[in-house]
């Protein structure tokens, strides 16, 4: 998983809406989202519903990605986020 392959995905998807590259970024990160918030929440089925959250709310924000840094680093602070706000409705 490299992160110009994540960030061509990325292009596809901003440029053009393309699903099926957001499909395949989800497939390549979503074992080591649902991990990071296993570890956060410490509930496997919260941080599997946190999980697929976060991948909605990185499908909504995925222009503010700016290539800089990794898109794991991006998607893992897009998770984080999205755990915190569960956190304080809770």
């Amino acid at each position: 998983m490299s992160n110009s392959a994540d960030n061509e995905l990325v292009a596809r998807v901003v440029s053009s809406q393309d699903t099926a590259a957001f499909g395949e970024l989800v497939r390549r990160h979503q074992s080591h989202v649902r991990n990071f918030l296993r570890k956060l929440s410490g509930d496997h089925t919260l941080a599997d519903d946190l999980a697929q959250d976060s991948f909605i709310h990185a499908w909504e924000k995925l222009q503010t990605y700016s290539g800089r840094g990794s898109f794991i680093g991006w998607l893992l602070k897009v998770a984080y986020t999205t755990f915190l706000q569960s956190k304080r409705k809770s």
